[in-house]
């Protein structure tokens, strides 16, 4: 019974590290799917339960097939725990890209409303001086270039949030289609000018233009490797789940077999208690049988000594 009982308490343990790992993923997707803080935690403190779990359990597994079973799932958790960490490393440096993403998309908008803004500026003045007219339609073409460009940057911000939104790679073209069109203006701007400050300020929009352009692709290739970890990360996890799943199989194995064993050994036992009782009956039964017999064989004894002796003295 002690055999079955153990059985029963080494299955109950793998039964534990089931649920745990079907606990910690579940906080692991709220933080995927919530970007909360706190599910890291949550997974850490799941991952650190599991390794326990899976470490006592091994020292009372005598099997060594058990046993490696079990070393098995710590190497499958080291496995998750690592790919989880690298997972929320990429998520903060996600972040942190999509920060200058913001921060450079708003300073391009910035350097075209400024150039617009000044180009305006001197079509006001070299209006009131009576400047020529093919002068001052080149001053509103600048300004009018400047606001396509802002234009241009708020189409690239909204195909950037559909990344962001869908993951598809589509709204990513569309973001480096728009900022090659930005720039293209931009030089076809700068040769243009002519004087300094202006096609410094083009260089200016191509300069941040060309670092929004990266930091976005950036963003895009950090959103591929959270996904590889993602990949990773399910993948160690099912290789945990798979490896209890088999121990579990095992000890169901073994659990079924002891309780076999225990109740053949109830019913041996009670086999031999009905057998010795009947032997007991038969030789009680033999036993009064021989002792009546001796008994009789004494009476007719004791009888036929009487009557010899009556008939002695009857003589």
């Amino acid at each position: 019974m002690n055999s079955v009982a153990n059985s029963m308490d080494q299955a109950d343990n793998v039964n534990r590290l089931v649920k745990g790992i079907l606990e910690t993923r579940q906080a692991e997707k709220n933080f995927i799917m919530r970007e909360d803080m706190k599910y890291i935690e949550e997974v850490a403190a799941g991952i650190e339960s599991l390794k326990k779990q899976a470490t006592e359990t091994r020292a009372k597994f005598k099997d060594p097939v058990d046993q490696a079973q079990m070393e098995r799932v710590l190497e499958d958790v080291d496995a998750y725990e690592k790919a989880f960490g690298d997972y929320v490393a990429l998520y903060g440096q996600r972040g942190k890209a999509e920060t200058k993403m913001v921060t450079e998309a708003r300073a391009l908008e910035a350097q075209a409303g400024k150039i617009g803004e000044e180009q305006k500026a001197d079509y006001a003045r070299l209006y009131k001086e009576g400047a020529d007219k093919a002068l001052l339609e080149d001053k509103l073409t600048r300004a009018d270039d400047a606001n396509r460009i802002i234009k241009w940057v708020k189409d690239a911000q909204v195909a950037e949030k559909n990344f962001l939104i869908t993951n598809d790679l589509k709204y990513g073209e569309e973001v480096k289609k728009i900022t090659e069109n930005i720039i293209a203006l931009a030089e076809n701007m700068k040769s243009r000018f002519n004087q300094a400050k202006y096609r410094e300020q083009a260089d200016t929009l191509i300069s941040v233009t060309n670092s929004y352009n990266a930091s976005f692709a950036e963003f895009v290739d950090i959103g591929g490797q959270m996904d590889a970890a993602e990949l990773k990360m399910v993948q160690d996890a099912r290789d945990a789940e798979e490896t209890c799943a088999a121990t579990q199989a095992n000890q169901k194995a073994k659990m079924e077999k002891e309780i076999e064993r225990a109740d053949l050994m109830i019913l041996s036992s009670a086999i031999i208690a009905v057998v010795f009782g009947l032997l007991m009956a038969v030789l009680i039964t033999l036993r009064s049988e021989e002792h009546t017999s001796e008994l009789q064989s004494h009476s007719f004894i004791s009888y036929a000594v009487f009557c010899l002796k009556k008939k002695t003295l009857t003589q």
